[in-house]
């Protein structure tokens, strides 16, 4: 597999694509858990290499996994809503039809455990494309040979990320707003989803902060669901699936 060629900044928690990752996900050729499967616990940009592309009918997912209809995340395709995603803690379903036999690359969101407090910042809309994550503050993302288009957020903590460098300009708050507990109840896992950064009024993110920060908060906006031929406009509910448009709560500030 290949990682991606990113910069590393020292004393920063920050992970590659094919970073060690906590979650996993089994994926089944047929319905009901049935057929040819595999085990993922790190991204897969070719699955048509172990004759796996457009196979996917039932899965079982631990942590946030991303599915692509297309090769390297949707890379260079003109339409990446083509895609869903899921998330759980040992959460498994038979894949709706409208995307079974879809996906042809798949990787995780998060960090190293499921539950860390982590931003993942995406090239594409839709999470397509080139990522990069960190579970620390970023005063300076310039070093990154990409803008961010979409964000996922894990872990129970919020973050501020800025238009400007050093924490500065216009910013916006995110928050991970779905709460997932696992059967044994000591485990859990929280997520934020954000396909379109400009749904909230960022043009792009050159800074991350973590927690809320800011002397004048606007009142909050509720995104509603985007509706389009492939993401069903349906919200989530309690360990359920991911293919559903988050109803997200944002805070507009003016960073400190």
């Amino acid at each position: 597999m290949k990682n991606l060629a990113l910069f590393l900044v020292p004393l920063l928690a920050i992970l590659q694509e094919g970073a060690s990752y906590e979650g996993s996900v089994t994926c089944w050729a047929g319905g009901q858990y049935s057929g040819t499967h595999y085990e993922f616990q790190t991204s897969y940009p070719h699955l048509g290499s172990i004759g796996f592309d457009n196979t996917i009918e039932s899965i079982r997912v631990t942590g946030v996994w991303l599915f692509y209809d297309h090769e390297v995340y949707n890379t260079n395709h003109p339409d990446p809503t083509d895609m869903f995603w899921s998330y759980g803690i040992n959460y498994a379903l038979n894949i709706p039809s409208e995307y079974q036999n879809t996906a042809t690359s798949l990787r995780p969101a998060g960090c190293v455990g499921i539950n860390d407090d982590c931003w993942n910042v995406y090239e594409g809309l839709y999470f397509a494309a080139r990522t990069f994550a960190g579970s620390a503050e970023m005063s300076d993302l310039s070093f990154l040979d990409f803008d961010v288009s979409s964000i996922i957020l894990t872990g129970k903590s919020a973050w501020t990320f800025c238009e400007g460098l050093y924490f500065s300009g216009a910013c916006v708050c995110l928050y991970p707003n779905t709460d997932h507990v696992g059967k044994d109840l000591f485990s859990s896992l929280d997520v934020g989803i954000f396909p379109i950064i400009g749904d909230h009024g960022m043009l792009h993110v050159a800074s991350i902060r973590k927690g809320c920060f800011g002397k004048h908060i606007s009142p909050s906006t509720t995104t509603t669901p985007r509706h389009n031929h492939h993401l069903s406009g349906t919200q989530p509910h309690k360990n359920g699936a991911g293919h559903y448009t988050s109803n997200v709560t944002t805070n507009q500030l003016n960073c400190r």
